[in-house]
């Protein structure tokens, strides 16, 4: 019994990454898409953005690498302008 609560728990940690925000990390990851308006445009709705989404916008703010903004594009959160 033990075995499938601990890999329920696994699970539930796992998806975690694609839980939606709330309403003031909306606003937060708005703030952060208006840094690379320039160069990315938003192709979804803001209410659909994922913690994994913010996560990797909030690493390219801290460190500027690239690849995350590319995940973001493969992913279909952004598109190129």
């Amino acid at each position: 019994m033990s075995t499938s609560h601990d890999q329920e728990t696994q699970n539930q940690a796992l998806s975690q990454d694609d839980f939606t925000l709330t309403a003031k990390q909306i606003e937060y990851a708005l703030s952060l898409i208006e840094k690379v308006k320039n160069e990315f445009e938003l192709t979804i709705n803001p209410t659909k953005l994922t913690i994994k989404d913010l996560n990797r916008l909030i690493e390219y703010n801290r460190y500027k690498n690239k690849g995350t903004l590319i995940n973001l594009v493969k992913k279909g959160v952004f598109r190129k302008r």
